[in-house]
């Protein structure tokens, strides 16, 4: 994600999901939407990709894997998770205005 290789990290990320959905971990299924969420957030705050319908997609996206996450962490009762996907929710809210 740092070095701004989108298709690789979405590509690693999803297989990371899988083998947490294959070998049911919440927690890290729910961390790595987590990490989805962030990838397509950066993704569309990333200067080279700011074209509109991408950029609203990407914001969009994010905020799906964040709800996602959201619902693993308060079923497991993590709350330090909890309270982190929280505040990706609001600052998503604010990007999106």
């Amino acid at each position: 994600m740092e070095q701004q290789e989108w298709k690789l990290a979405q590509n690693d990320l999803r297989q990371a999901l899988r083998h947490c959905e294959v070998l049911d971990l919440p927690w890290e299924r729910g961390n790595t939407l987590y990490q989805l969420g962030i990838l397509y957030k950066q993704r569309a705050l990333a200067p080279k990709e700011s074209k509109l319908n991408g950029r609203n997609a990407d914001l969009g996206r994010a905020y799906y894997h964040f709800e996602q996450a959201l619902g693993f962490f308060e079923s497991l009762k993590a709350a330090p998770s909890i309270a982190r996907v929280r505040l990706a929710l609001m600052q998503d809210a604010t990007t999106r205005v």
